[in-house]
């Protein structure tokens, strides 16, 4: 399987992820339907780095989200601006 960045793959309860931005990739092994524990590991080693409580993942392309959706977004929140729905 090629396990390059921007890409996760599954084997069993471990997902394992390779952020785009990151040189490390991030293990996360499930019991059940719960996360029991995330780790960030070496990727050519698959040697645990650091154990984390969280993390943070981002998507590896900016433009995840169909451009009409992003449109109709943008103007719905200049809108809110406009109106002053925060205030």
């Amino acid at each position: 399987m090629d396990f390059s960045t921007g890409k996760f793959r599954a084997r069993g309860d471990t997902i394992e992820v390779f952020p785009s931005y990151a040189t490390n990739g991030v293990r996360i092994q499930l019991f059940g339907d719960e996360i029991e524990r995330i780790t960030e590991f070496d990727i050519l080693t698959g040697r645990t780095i650091s154990e984390n409580d969280a993390v943070v993942i981002y998507p590896a392309k900016h433009f995840v989200m169909p451009q009409e959706k992003i449109e109709a977004a943008i103007g719905s929140i200049e809108s809110e601006l406009r109106t002053g729905f925060m205030n």
